[in-house]
C-alpha cells in the first residue's frame, strides 16, 4: 500500500466500484431519475462478486441474471404474505447453505440475495410502470462492471479468466467449517421467517432492514453472531444520530442526495472495518432520506429495525446452539 493511505480502506475495490457506478450517477445528474440510483446499487453488489471473486465477464452477466430475476420474484412474492415469507426464509437459508461448498459460492449467493431483497422490497410499492422503468434501465446497472472487466483483460492487470466451472469447484474444507455453513442455514431459515411474519403481520416498512438484520448477524457460531450483532448495534447507534446531527446542518437536494447514495454503495466493499461500515452507511442512509423529503425519522426506524433483526438473529442463534449443544440420551438396546 502507497504511503499516507488509509489502511482501513481496500482503496483498489473503492476506485472500481466508482468506475463502474459512475455511468449511472451521471445519468442521475442529468435526468434526476432516481431509478438510475438504483441501478447502481446493483452495479455496487455486481462488483462486490467481481472484486472477490474475479469473474469473466459471462459470468458476471450470469450474475446480474440471477439478480434481475431474483428482483422480479420478490417483487410478485411481495403480494403474497406466506409466498414472500417462504421466498426470504429459503434464500438467506440458501445463501448461507452453499458456503459449505466454497466461499466463492457464498459469496456469489450473498450478493445475489441482498439487492434482490433491497429493491425488491422498494419497487413492490411503487407502479408498474415505474418497475418496468427500473428493468428497461437494467443495462445501465450491467454493462459497465462488463465492460470494465474487459478494459482490465486487455490491459493484462486482472486474474486470468477460467472457464465457469472452476469458479464452483467444490472445495475441500473441514468438516467443522461445513457444519458451521449448516448451522447457519437452518438458523437462518427460522430467524428470517420469524422476522419476514413479524415484518407482514405488523406491516413494518421498510422491510428490508429487519429480514437482513436478521440474516447478517447469523455465522452458524454462537459467539461470533453475537460479535456481529453487537458491530451492528455500535455503528448504527453511533451513525444514525451522527446522521441527523450532519442533515441538520448541511443543505438538502440531489447533489447531496446523489452524494450519500455513492457513498453508501462505496462502503460496502471497500472499508474493511465492519463496525466504521456500518455506522457509515446510518448515517448516510438517514442523510439521503432527508435529502429526499423523507424525513429524519427514517434514521429512527433503522435503529429500531437492526436492533429487532439483530435480537431475532442472535436468539435463534442461541436457541439452536443451545439444542444441538444438548447432552443426547443413547438409544436402548
Amino acid at each position: 500500500m502507497p504511503p499516507g493511505l488509509d489502511p482501513h480502506i481496500n482503496w483498489r475495490n473503492l476506485g472500481l466500484t466508482l468506475i463502474a457506478m459512475l455511468p449511472a450517477l451521471v445519468l442521475f445528474g442529468q435526468h434526476h431519475d432516481s431509478s438510475y440510483l438504483s441501478e447502481a446499487l446493483v452495479t455496487v453488489y455486481l462488483m462486490v462478486v467481481v472484486n472477490r471473486i474475479a469473474l469473466s465477464p459471462g459470468l458476471l452477466l450470469a450474475h446480474a441474471t440471477l439478480v434481475g430475476a431474483s428482483i422480479a420474484a420478490f417483487i410478485a412474492a411481495e403480494q403474497y404474505a406466506l409466498l414472500f415469507i417462504l421466498l426470504c426464509a429459503g434464500y438467506a437459508a440458501l445463501a448461507a447453505g452453499v458456503g459449505q461448498w466454497g466461499e466463492n459460492w457464498k459469496t456469489f449467493a450473498t450478493f445475489s440475495f441482498l439487492p434482490a431483497l433491497y429493491l425488491g422490497c422498494e419497487l413492490s410499492s411503487v407502479s408498474i410502470e415505474e418497475q418496468w422503468h427500473f428493468a428497461r434501465l437494467y443495462p445501465v446497472a450491467v454493462l459497465p462492471p462488463c465492460l470494465l472487466l474487459l478494459v482490465l483483460k486487455l490491459l493484462k492487470v486482472s486474474q486470468p479468466s477460467q472457464p465457469w466451472w472452476r469458479y464452483f469447484q467444490i472445495e475441500a474444507r473441514p468438516e467443522q467449517g461445513r457444519q458451521k455453513d449448516r448451522d447457519a442455514a437452518v438458523i437462518r431459515l427460522f430467524s428470517v421467517m420469524i422476522a419476514a411474519t413479524w415484518v407482514v403481520v405488523a406491516h413494518i416498512e421498510p422491510q428490508k432492514w429487519v429480514i437482513w438484520s436478521s440474516a447478517s448477524v447469523v455465522t452458524g457460531e454462537r459467539d461470533s453472531s453475537i460479535a456481529k450483532n453487537k458491530d451492528r448495534l455500535c455503528g448504527v447507534v453511533i451513525g444514525v444520530p451522527l446522521g441527523i446531527v450532519l442533515s441538520l446542518l448541511l443543505p438538502h437536494g440531489p447533489l447531496l442526495y446523489s452524494l450519500s447514495i455513492l457513498l453508501v454503495g462505496l462502503s460496502i466493499d471497500a472499508i474493511k472495518n465492519y463496525r466504521m461500515a456500518f455506522g457509515l452507511r446510518g448515517a448516510l442512509c438517514v442523510l439521503a432520506a432527508s435529502s429526499a423529503a423523507q424525513g429524519i425519522t427514517l434514521g429512527i426506524t433503522r435503529v429500531e429495525n437492526v436492533i429487532l433483526g439483530g435480537l431475532i438473529g442472535v436468539a435463534a442463534s442461541l436457541l439452536w446452539h443451545q439444542w444441538a449443544r444438548r447432552p443426547r440420551t443413547p438409544p436402548r438396546s
